[in-house]
């Protein structure tokens, strides 16, 4: 998505530091069943690995904060993510500064979930021709 290559934390982002290990732990959910998760015992279990599911009026998706293995990740990332647990497929729709979304929280999550409205637009586009 061309929108968030000019998001604040665009520039600071790294796949392999940021996304991989991410991207095996939501694999695992997925293979669970749990892709979105559908109950606070689920919700729970993603939080505690700081992943946080939004299910918003108008969009839904997953929020991750990005610190490093030892709280070491500067500046930290809160990285937004939108699965489709159909196609097993995760888009980035989001990549903020953990400061700057602390101090626009509601703001960047308006933003986020509009994105992620426009990919669900997408994807029903693309599925159904």
């Amino acid at each position: 998505m061309h929108a968030v290559s000019a998001d604040a934390g665009a520039k600071f982002f790294d796949r392999e530091r940021d996304v991989d290990w991410l991207l095996v732990f939501l694999e695992s959910f997925r293979r669970l069943g749990w892709l979105p998760p559908t109950d606070d015992t689920q919700r729970r279990l993603l939080a505690a690995n700081d992943i946080l599911f939004h299910d918003r009026m108008h969009g839904r998706f997953f929020e991750f904060r990005s610190r490093g293995a030892r709280d070491d990740r500067l500046p930290p990332l809160t990285i937004f993510i939108h699965v489709d647990a159909d196609e097993s497929v995760v888009r980035i729709i989001g990549i903020q500064p953990t400061t700057d979304y602390a101090s626009n929280r509601e703001e960047i999550l308006q933003m986020i979930s509009t994105r992620a409205v426009e990919v669900d637009i997408m994807l029903k586009r693309k599925n159904h021709g």
